[in-house]
Parts: structure tokens; C-alpha cells; sequence
């Protein structure tokens, strides 16, 4: 089995942390470590995961202090030891099937995205979004899904091989940080695809990825052009 590495920041998360553990914990792919990075959270976000994770060995947290969602991230990959990795934002949660759908669909490619379904912040169901662009080729991955109006530049429902990351941050001390990243590790990549709904995404008032609008999508090729 090959092992895959889940990186999951967590900071002032607890209304939702429990259910987001569970998750893991129920997947049925069973070669995964989760390093919990609690990025200077003040609440008890991380008691509940301390009290979820006991006796198990391949979950862990790791403490830093707060410096926001890249800065998590980019600490967590320093402790990932999988083939591959996969980021899961602390306040969702994914399908059971997810680890062994996704890793069973990469084959020889170096991303597999899956689909995701938006709930509201009380878990209700709201919409499932499929990966609505031309999958019929490999062979211009740039085109057809960076530049696709259809594509999100999220993080999260996406698995990648871990070397992918190896000259790669995500930058910190910036909004959207997505955005300054996800082209390059899309750029000239082989990308899988799997339009089943299996990271469930949740939107919360308040959240500033969660007003990442259509206005914000629009300007994407403006933010390209400033990054290449």
C-alpha cells in the first residue's frame, strides 16, 4: 500500500473539528498519517482532537504559532512522510471512500481532483460541484483546467504526489493564497479527475474563503499574468 499524508491546519475550529476527525478516522484506506497543525488556536479545538486521536499512533498535532493558513500548511508538509499528500481544511470533512478513490484514480498522474459538496455551516446539503471542464486529454492540462471558468484553485479535494511539493510554498501573509500557487503545480502536471462528490465543503458565514465569489473568479487571468 502506498501511504498517503493528510495535512489538516486547524485554528479556532471546535464547533466543527469533531466531525471533521471522525471523517478520518472512519476512512477505509488504512496506510495514512494525519498531522494536525494547531496554528495557535484559542479555543478547544485541539482537546477535542487530543480526546478523538488518543492510543493512535498515525494521527498527530504538531504547534506553531499562528501565521494562517499557508504558514499551516507549509509546517505540516515538513512533517509529512507519504508518497502522497492531501490537504483537508479543519471546519470540512470527507467522504469514507475518499483516500481509496482518489489514490485508486491517480494511477501514473501526479494530481487527482475529486468533486465536492457545498453544505451550509449547520451541515445541510446545498449544492454538488463536478469538475465541469474538457477532461478528453492529458495533454494540455494548463488550458483546459487552470483557465477553465469552472475551475477553483482550492487547496483542498485534491491529492498529489508529495515531491510535488518539494521546491513549492504556499505563500503566507496573503488572501487567496491558492491563486499564487495552484498554477504552478498544475502547470505541465498529469492531472486525474473524479466528479463524485467526495470532500464536503463547508460554508460559513463570515469566512473570507467562503466569499470567494464569482467577481474574484473573473479575475483570474489577470492574477496569472502577474505571476508568470
Amino acid at each position: 500500500m502506498k501511504k498517503i499524508s493528510i495535512v489538516v491546519p486547524v485554528y479556532n475550529v471546535e464547533k466543527y473539528i469533531e466531525e471533521c476527525v471522525d471523517s478520518l478516522l472512519n476512512q477505509n484506506y488504512q496506510d495514512f498519517e494525519v498531522i494536525f497543525v494547531d496554528d495557535g488556536s484559542k479555543d478547544k479545538s485541539v482537546d477535542k482532537i487530543r480526546s478523538k486521536i488518543e492510543g493512535n499512533t498515525d494521527f498527530r498535532i504538531v504547534t506553531k504559532e499562528n501565521g494562517g493558513l499557508s504558514s499551516a500548511r507549509n509546517f505540516g508538509l515538513t512533517f509529512a512522510q507519504g508518497e502522497f499528500v492531501t490537504f483537508l481544511d479543519s471546519d470540512d470533512f470527507l467522504d469514507k471512500n475518499y483516500l481509496s478513490m482518489m489514490l485508486e484514480a491517480i494511477g501514473d498522474a501526479n494530481i487527482c481532483c475529486c468533486g465536492y459538496r457545498e453544505i451550509t455551516d449547520s451541515g445541510q446539503f446545498i449544492r454538488d460541484v463536478g469538475n465541469n471542464f474538457d477532461k478528453s486529454t492529458d495533454s494540455n492540462i494548463y488550458a483546459n483546467v487552470v483557465e477553465s471558468i469552472n475551475f477553483i484553485p482550492n487547496a483542498w479535494g485534491k491529492i498529489y504526489r508529495r515531491d510535488i511539493f518539494d521546491k513549492l510554498q504556499y505563500p503566507e501573509g496573503m488572501l487567496f493564497e491558492d491563486f499564487a500557487i495552484v498554477y504552478k503545480v498544475f502547470y505541465q502536471e498529469k492531472v486525474k479527475f473524479i466528479d463524485y462528490p467526495l470532500y464536503f465543503y463547508r460554508i460559513r458565514n463570515g469566512s473570507i474563503m467562503r466569499d470567494f465569489n464569482e467577481n474574484i473568479i473573473g479575475h483570474k487571468f489577470v492574477i496569472l499574468n502577474q505571476l508568470y
